[in-house]
């Protein structure tokens, strides 16, 4: 049941392998699983990895740790998990969802933020679209500036968990599954109907209208769709 697992993040393959095994039925609810020692015997990786994901594993409600006594699969169904973003790419979401879940929030976070702008507050916006281009790291994507003004839109709404859900969406950017599109995304910054429609965005925020900042920011994710996905 258990086989030896290298990874870059193991403790994302540990946790994708056991939710696989409880999805085909190899443990079962009210299983007991073995100690964090066994578990990271069989599996070849460390202890740390184990708890790592024993952690992701609970907080999707997959798995019940009981202090002094032993973790147990419990009985809740696969349909109702609640799983953490960073352990989402492991577990096969790919990335064209997150882009579609992205868009969903996104729009709606524009159109809050310019219910509820201060012009004051909008000024880092405007540098951000203002900044000259910085050299790119290609180990190190998606384009910096790109992810700071969806970021510094997000925060704009004024509702921190959908904010840093937004913010979380865009990091997770840099998962295994946006890999082949590295180039693209590289590119985001440099793409001139994105940067038109960024301005359009600000000046609907500025302007306080929020069916004008929603389209906008509609429109900037079609056109990341469009560049990332043909």
């Amino acid at each position: 049941m258990f086989s030896p697992l290298q990874s870059r993040r193991v403790y994302e393959r540990v946790a994708s392998h056991i939710r696989e095994m409880i999805e085909r039925g190899e443990l079962r609810p009210g299983d007991r699983l073995p100690a964090e020692r066994d578990l990271a015997a069989r599996f070849g990786v460390s202890r740390p990895s184990v708890r790592e994901a024993l952690i992701v594993l609970e907080t999707a409600g997959l798995i019940d740790v009981r202090a002094g006594d032993a973790t147990y699969v419990t009985a809740r169904r696969l349909g109702e998990i609640c799983i953490p973003l960073d352990a989402l790419d492991a577990l096969s979401c790919g990335a064209l969802e997150q882009l579609q879940a992205s868009t969903l929030l996104e729009v709606e976070l524009a159109g809050n933020a310019a219910l509820r702008n201060d012009r004051a507050d909008l000024a880092p916006l405007a540098a951000l679209l203002d900044a000259p281009p910085q050299p790119r790291d290609a180990a190190a994507f998606p384009a910096p500036s790109t992810r700071a003004f969806h970021a510094a839109v997000a925060n704009e709404a004024g509702n921190f968990l959908l904010a840093s859900l937004a913010i979380g969406l865009w990091q997770m950017r840099s998962g295994r599954a946006w890999e082949p599109h590295r180039r693209a995304l590289l590119a985001l910054d440099a793409d001139m109907p994105s940067l038109a429609e960024r301005r359009r965005l600000l000046g609907a925020l500025q302007a306080g209208s929020r069916r004008d900042a929603r389209a906008a920011m509609a429109r900037l994710h079609l056109r990341m769709r469009d560049l990332l996905f043909g």
